[in-house]
């Protein structure tokens, strides 16, 4: 309740009228909230507001002390509050330990007298030339002209408050003192209270989330190459497991955040276990046909294959045969082995061909390892007369057989 005696006094009894309008203004879990306000019969105007048991300031003088972990969480839900106030273009202007009330453990941004809503037809309370506000957690341009700071003076009172919650030193007026600050937060406070309101954070919610960063070491981010790598070892750690879903999910988007780079292509994709290929398959088909595809136009002949790298590539693709269901992969991988074979004359890459032309043994294996041959005939006469010394399906022999006679026909 304002005092009767100031009742009268006009700036004075704007300034508890601005708060009322302002509290209800605001809703939020970390702003004190407005109860109900109204007027005695004499005219005198109150608000009233729930009831809370301390503020920061008597936790920080508890002689038990406060811990690190309360400090950072109490001080982010202080944050939360002024950024609520800084997005409805509310300014507070005089942010202090004793204003930052706790209701149990939540900390309220309370007492906006001296607020200011700097949406309201460019209009203020303050004259240019009063100094508003408490000296240890002002901003400088506040100390000369309160009336044109922006959200940038409560992010500087801000840093002063978490140095002080953090270190249980009171702050001097103008000083910005970092030397018992932990060091994960000196940056934290030093971007706060630079003298340059420009160089600071914007406003709260800007700065919201940096305090709960700055608890962990910061987090290496590591060359697509070994990501990948440590991505597919732990899919395959988790298969079977209530964790598959999520890690099979993360490689599948990391792998697609790098579609088209050829390291990963060649360093990454080919030593993927076979168990994590099928079930890579089966659980995100879009993803692996994509990925082989990429893959394939990578290795392709015209893209320049290195001799020494054939054997992986004819490893790989024999692997995935096995697992994929994809019937226009499985083409496109006999067609592969058969051209990289020739390309590059690499009997490995022949006996891998052979070998999986040998353990075809299905109606479809059969007819799309058939169709490729009839379709890469030079490619297939390469190695048909080795894949004729083994037992093979009728289709696929004949198909050989097809390729020899051309072959010869036109002179092999």
């Amino acid at each position: 309740m304002l005092q009767s005696d100031l009742a009268q006094v006009t700036e004075v009894r704007r300034r508890f009228e601005n708060e009322a309008a302002i509290l209800e203004r605001l809703d939020h879990p970390n702003v004190m909230p407005l109860i109900s306000q109204g007027e005695t019969p004499k005219g005198i105007p109150w608000f009233v507001m729930p009831r809370a048991e301390e503020s920061i300031k008597d936790a920080i003088n508890n002689p038990f002390g406060v811990s690190a972990d309360w400090v950072v969480e109490t001080f982010r839900g202080v944050l939360a509050g002024v950024a609520h106030a800084h997005d409805n273009n509310i300014l507070h202007r005089d942010l202090k330990p004793s204003n930052l009330l706790l209701k149990g453990n939540t900390p309220l941004v309370a007492d906006f007298g001296i607020a200011k809503q700097i949406d309201v037809d460019g209009t203020t309370l303050t004259r240019t030339a009063q100094q508003m506000g408490t000296l240890r957690y002002m901003a400088p341009e506040q100390s000369s002209d309160v009336k044109t700071v922006g959200p940038q003076a409560d992010v500087y009172a801000l840093g002063k408050i978490f140095g002080h919650m953090l270190t249980g030193i009171e702050p001097e007026p103008l000083v910005v003192s970092l030397a018992d600050v932990p060091e994960r937060y000196q940056w934290f406070i030093d971007k706060c209270c630079r003298d340059d309101p420009a160089q600071r954070f914007a406003d709260g919610g800007v700065a919201l989330d940096k305090p709960n960063q700055l608890m962990s070491e910061p987090e290496v981010v590591l060359p697509p190459v070994e990501r990948l790598t440590k991505l597919s070892e732990a899919a395959a750690a988790q298969l079977g497991l209530p964790g598959e879903t999520e890690a099979l999910e993360a490689f599948d988007a990391e792998l697609r955040a790098h579609s088209g780079d050829q390291s990963v292509d060649q360093q990454v994709v080919p030593r993927i276990p076979a168990d994590l290929l099928g079930r890579w398959a089966e659980a995100q088909p879009h993803g692996f046909k994509q990925a082989l595809t990429t893959y394939d136009e990578h290795i392709s002949v015209k893209g320049g294959l290195a001799f020494a790298y054939c054997d992986t590539v004819a490893n790989f693709l024999a692997r995935v045969y096995k697992v994929t269901d994809d019937l226009a992969l499985k083409r496109l991988i006999v067609a592969r082995l058969l051209e990289v074979g020739i390309s590059h004359n690499r009997w490995y890459v022949g006996d891998v061909t052979v070998v999986l032309l040998a353990s075809l043994a299905s109606a479809t294996d059969v007819a799309v390892a058939e169709e490729v041959i009839d379709e890469h005939q030079h490619a297939a006469a390469w190695i048909a007369k080795q894949a004729l010394a083994r037992p093979l399906r009728a289709p696929i022999a004949d198909a050989l057989r097809r390729a020899l006679e051309q072959e010869e026909a036109v002179g092999f």
